[in-house]
């Protein structure tokens, strides 16, 4: 009990996260858009602490820390309370955009990307979903 033969050594609880079908490797390659943990850290942080973030205060930090998480954050854009960001950095969202609160951004890789142009008003509970190698785009106004 306790000895280990051959040199084996007792399996380890990060062990199956490491392997590329892993949960946490399709969460990484799905989800947050990028297989690097440092990218994961800031994903999850800033949804944690943004994503419903009430009131204008809400609104300001999210225009202020969502553009380390977005692709291209234009200037003045807002983003309301509630909205889901899948694999962020294939999004752009054009200057002076509004999105409302509840809207679903399901970028499902690295091949797809939604591209809302300048000043587009997305409103509430609207769902982008890309399929794994779409590109939505909406031009301007």
């Amino acid at each position: 009990m306790g000895r280990h033969i051959h040199g084996n050594r007792p399996p380890q609880a990060s062990d199956s996260a490491l392997k590329p079908d892993s949960a946490l490797n399709k969460y990484l390659k799905r989800v947050v858009g990028s297989r690097r943990k440092t990218d994961l850290l800031k994903y999850e942080l800033i949804t944690m602490l943004l994503t419903n973030f009430p009131g204008a205060a809400g609104l300001i930090l999210r225009q202020k820390i969502y553009p380390l998480l977005v692709g291209h954050y234009g200037k003045g854009t807002a983003v309301s309370r509630g909205v889901t960001l899948r694999c962020p950095n294939r999004l752009s969202l054009g200057a002076g955009s509004m999105i409302d609160d509840g809207v679903f951004f399901d970028i499902k890789s690295d091949a797809a990307a939604v591209t809302l142009g300048a000043r587009s008003q997305i409103m509430h509970g609207a769902h982008f979903e890309t399929g794994y190698s779409g590109h939505i785009t909406l031009g301007d106004d």
